[in-house]
Parts: C-alpha cells; sequence; structure tokens
C-alpha cells in the first residue's frame, strides 16, 4: 500500500527548517547576498505522472518556475515567521497545482515552456541546466 506524503508538513519545514536557516545565517552573507532574489521549492509531480506509483526523480534548475509577481523572496525578508510560512504556502500551493497555477495546468509546465526558448532573465533554458 502506497501512502501519500502529508504536504502540509513538507510545507512546515520548508518555513521552519529550511528559511528560517537562511534567515540565521543572514549575518554573513554580504549586502549583494541579502538582496539576490531566492526561489523556493518542493517536490511535485506532473499530471502525465499521477497514480503510476512509481518513484522517478529528475533534477532540474529551478529558474523560471516562480515569476518575481508570484513571489520571489529575498534573504532580508525572512526575519519574520509569518513572512516565512506566507512564503512557504505559496511555493506549497503552487508545487500542488493550487493558487498560482492556473486552474487544470500541470505545475511541471514551466519546464517545458522554458525548454527550448530562452526565461526572460537571460539565455537560460531548462534543456541547459
Amino acid at each position: 500500500m502506497v501512502t501519500e506524503p502529508n504536504r502540509d508538513l513538507e510545507r512546515d519545514i520548508f518555513a521552519e527548517k529550511i528559511l528560517r536557516a537562511i534567515d540565521n545565517k543572514i549575518e554573513r552573507l554580504s549586502d549583494k547576498e541579502r538582496k539576490q532574489e531566492l526561489t523556493g521549492f518542493l517536490a511535485m509531480q506532473g499530471h502525465e505522472y499521477k497514480n503510476k506509483k512509481q518513484l522517478m526523480v529528475v533534477g532540474r534548475a529551478t529558474n523560471g518556475w516562480m515569476t518575481e509577481a508570484e513571489g520571489w523572496i529575498r534573504p532580508e525578508q525572512l526575519k519574520e515567521s509569518r513572512s516565512r510560512m506566507e512564503y512557504a504556502r505559496k511555493v506549497y500551493e503552487k508545487a500542488n497545482g493550487k493558487g498560482l497555477v492556473a486552474d487544470g495546468e500541470c505545475p511541471m509546465k514551466w519546464v517545458a515552456d522554458s525548454w527550448r526558448k530562452p526565461w526572460k532573465r537571460g539565455n537560460y533554458t531548462t534543456s541547459g541546466s
């Protein structure tokens, strides 16, 4: 029997372990690094993979996954627990095909969309990452 992962727990770990760790190290960052845009990312599966119940791990850089309008975040914005939780919620919802993703759109569509077409912030494509 395959059990579904506890996605709420995954979101909370992302907020309070990973994002908090960035905040805890902020004193070591240069001014430039403190202002660098970060993109959070959680594990997800595309529509074509649903119900297969097999393990597949594919690694790609997450450039282009979340746009500036959807919510990049900077290390200096991670000071408050409320900010960390709000950002973790946005990432969680997008990874689960809710909120920032259009109804019915595959949450992995961003990989195909930027496979050959360079991302707007340079010459980056997911095929080259």
